[in-house]
């Protein structure tokens, strides 16, 4: 729906206006009834189109109004007004509107002119961007390129124009007559030639490459030597509408040519140690002479039975294209010829070669041979080459890298336009990806990441590109897709190679992925929006869990907003006291015990109520702030601790690692280095562990011994029911175990019983995790060590901030 601004002095008019537009089907973001406020509304809308009444009563009128509007956005103005007197419609002219219309007013008419309007300024935006996209065609090319219009004025000038006409830039040459500013010279810079890009719109046809001329700067005299042609620029009905004048720096050629010439002991001592190779052939087309350097590029020696260009291991069209180049020379149509070739040696390896040909004279003028100059450019060509590799692609894995994924996006989507089909854009990114960098290294973890990126290149698809815009996502360029379904099936099909297992020396890691897909056109043309589109989709497939696939829609926006605004909440409830770290006491049935035991929990204050964790840990984990949460706990166990050693009391506080968070080496670190500068003992410090965390036990036991490693204890958590596996008793051998028993005491006695005796064998107490409600079986009971006090009572110890 198109979106209209109206700016109208008059209220009911302004009224019946908007109703009589939303009828028409437009919607009208706002209503301005003078100048000032309608640039006020606007610092805050964006509307497609402005209907602006001339006069506005007091301050500015609608003229200055639209003048201040189009200083710094391109808008459509449709001027609506009583007046058409000549004096203001040459005012309102100036402003460039896109329609002028009188009141009265016939509605039918107005609604065409807007929809002429909003019509041509797409026609415009389309015209603007191909424009820019030659001009940039132009400016990249190695001649000097300038257009003129029929009357001979400057309307174009490339960057190369200006450095071999020395001018500061393109403003010194716009609008400027070309024959009175460019004037060129023969070789010897005293005859000036006639304009060949006033011959060329003359007589309507390409003008021949003219070699060694010249062009002297007006203001220093300094000579430039150049070679030059012409070609008019038509029109409709082949009708002559401007002109094209390319210049090429011909100094460099020129001083080769020059050298050579100036004695025959110097030109045979560089024909002889050329690096160059160099060729001497007779007007017959055989062999004369060539140097040793040539005979090292086609691997020739001076018994080699080369008698002829033919014999040399060229392709047909080049020997054709050669022998061209070699009678416009002989017919004096140019007086130096260079020609590119790329071929296969007999390794099979490719080269480029750049031969230069002149036709050399004898002491009479007459034609006597040609003199053939022949340049390797293989290596210059391969750095080329990876120059543009490097620009383009991601140096870790070799996908396309950001730039490019976006350019490659726009590409597929205007050539699927066209052809009416699908352009898929699927960001993938790794479950946990910084659990396998934080356990062994950012180098193993590059390596995982290049393996993953060549499953991702075997999958055989020819209408699939593939990009790393860095970090551990990677995004999936599908086109020419006729239906949505097959962006699922591709898109399954990355997710299952990712899944393969990878191997670090002997560790097996496991990974996973989620995506989010974007379709074309469908949610959006240009390649931000689908991206944006796309990683917004797999937002919600990564809070949906592991391995998920979401396709965007337009309820995920909402959905993304929303999440946003919780963790801006969780932001603002660390900086401000909002969340509170309170200790629930943990009391011995056996007796009283020298150690007091708490255990800590983290609840948010939200006005008069509380959140118990469950309720927005998640949304931390997603958002990357556990870590922060963490920290914050620690800086207050560390305030109340001192208060109780004070006190003669040292309690020890079990630190849960929440399940989707295994906490990073520099956070133990962290824990330790405070621990120990505030004189407080690592055994303090229970971790808590459950075996959803260990599902990945290599990795787990590598966060395992970073725990120990600094002195802090583990307590298990054996309350996730059958699941739970008595091997991880053995595995992590921790100094406490946690078990939990319902309200309802709806458990298998049996095991649990199992599970207790293994830890009362292995002489590890054991914390029962009992409300006060809770019906516990005596036989459990009884091989507990301690349990958590029931009563639903706990100590807080402070806000986090």
């Amino acid at each position: 729906m198109k979106r209209l601004f109206i700016v109208e002095d008059e209220a009911i008019i302004a009224m019946d206006l908007t109703e009589e537009l939303e009828g028409f089907g437009f919607e009208v973001v706002g209503v301005a009834y003078d100048g000032e406020s309608a640039l006020e509304q606007l610092k805050d809308l964006d509307p497609n189109l402005i209907l602006m009444d001339i006069v506005l009563g007091n301050g500015m009128d609608g003229i200055q109004t639209a003048e201040q509007i189009l200083k710094t956005r391109s808008i459509p103005i449709i001027f609506l007004t009583a007046f058409s007197d000549t004096d203001t419609v040459a005012r309102a002219a100036k402003t460039a509107p896109y329609g002028y219309i009188t009141k009265p007013y016939n509605a039918q008419s107005l609604c065409a002119s807007i929809n002429v309007a909003l019509t041509k300024q797409q026609l415009e935006h389309k015209l603007i961007y191909k424009e820019r996209w030659f001009s940039n065609i132009l400016h990249a090319v190695h001649d000097a390129i300038i257009a003129v219009g029929i009357d001979g004025l400057i309307h174009f000038a490339n960057s190369e124009a200006c450095r071999i006409l020395e001018v500061s830039g393109v403003d010194e040459l716009m609008g400027k007559d070309i024959a009175e500013l460019i004037k060129l010279y023969d070789h010897n810079g005293d005859r000036v030639i006639s304009s060949p890009v006033a011959s060329a719109m003359q007589r309507n046809t390409v003008m021949p490459i003219v070699f060694n001329g010249s062009v002297r700067n007006q203001h220093t005299g300094k000579r430039t030597f150049i070679d030059y042609s012409a070609a008019p620029v038509r029109g409709q009905s082949n009708v002559v509408i401007g002109g094209l004048l390319a210049l090429r720096d011909a100094s460099q050629r020129l001083r080769i040519e020059t050298e050579i010439r100036k004695s025959d002991g110097r030109f045979e001592t560089a024909f002889d140690n050329s690096s160059v190779g160099v060729v001497l052939v007779a007007l017959d087309g055989s062999l004369i002479d060539y140097n040793a350097a040539f005979a090292r590029l086609f691997k020739l020696s001076h018994t080699s039975k080369i008698n002829t260009l033919e014999d040399l291991p060229f392709s047909y069209t080049n020997k054709v294209n050669i022998q061209e180049g070699l009678l416009e020379l002989l017919s004096g149509q140019q007086a130096n010829f260079q020609y590119e070739i790329q071929q296969q040696d007999e390794d099979g390896c490719l080269r480029w070669l750049m031969l230069n040909i002149s036709l050399l004279h004898d002491h009479d003028a007459y034609p006597s041979y040609y003199f053939y100059q022949v340049y390797d450019l293989t290596d210059r060509k391969k750095a080329e080459l990876k120059l543009h590799h490097l620009a383009s692609y991601d140096a870790l894995t070799g996908l396309l890298n950001a730039p490019q994924i976006k350019l490659e996006i726009e590409n597929l989507v205007e050539l699927n336009q066209f052809e009416r089909t699908f352009v898929a854009v699927v960001t993938i990114d790794i479950d946990d990806f910084n659990i396998v960098n934080d356990a062994f290294s950012l180098n193993m973890g590059d390596k995982i990441l290049a393996e993953l990126a060549m499953r991702l290149r075997d999958i055989d698809r020819y209408n699939l590109l593939i990009g790393r815009p860095g970090g551990d996502r990677f995004i999936l360029i599908l086109h020419s897709l006729e239906s949505v379904n097959q962006a699922m099936f591709i898109t399954h099909h990355a997710l299952d190679e990712l899944r393969e297992p990878c191997f670090i020396e002997s560790d097996e890691i496991l990974l996973t992925a989620c995506a989010g897909i974007a379709i074309s056109p469908t949610d959006g043309t240009s390649s931000d929006t689908l991206l944006a589109a796309s990683a917004e989709a797999l937002q919600i497939a990564k809070v949906n869990g592991t391995n998920q696939i979401h396709f965007y829609n337009e309820q995920i926006s909402d959905h993304v907003k929303g999440r946003i605004l919780n963790e801006t909440r969780i932001l603002h409830a660390l900086d401000n006291g909002g969340l509170e770290c309170w200790l629930f006491p943990i009391t011995s049935i056996e007796g009283s015990s020298d150690t007091a035991f708490y255990k800590i929990r983290i609840f948010w204050r939200e006005a008069d109520y509380y959140l118990t964790p469950e309720s927005f840990i998640d949304i931390a984990n997603v958002s990357g702030l556990s870590e922060r949460l963490l920290n914050s706990v620690l800086d207050q166990l560390i305030i109340d601790f001192k208060q109780k050693a004070a006190q003669n009391h040292h309690p020890t506080v079990i630190v849960p690692f929440y399940p989707s968070v295994l906490p990073s080496k520099a956070l133990i670190s962290a824990f330790a280095e405070k621990s120990k500068s505030n004189n407080l003992k690592p055994e303090q410090f229970v971790f808590g562990l459950s075996s959803k965390i260990l599902k990945e036990s290599k990795t787990a036991i590598q966060k395992i011994n970073d725990v120990r490693e600094n002195g802090f204890k583990l307590c298990l958590n054996l309350f996730t029911g059958k699941s739970a596996s008595v091997d991880l008793l053995h595995t992590t051998a921790p100094e406490y175990c946690e078990f939990s028993i319902p309200p309802d005491c709806q458990t298998d006695t049996r095991y649990q019983t199992a599970i207790l005796s293994m830890t009362n064998a292995l002489n590890i107490p054991v914390i029962l995790n009992a409300r006060q409600n809770s019906k516990v079986p005596e036989a459990i009971s009884e091989l507990a060590s301690y349990t958590i006090d029931g009563t639903d009572q706990a100590l807080s110890i402070g806000y986090l901030r």
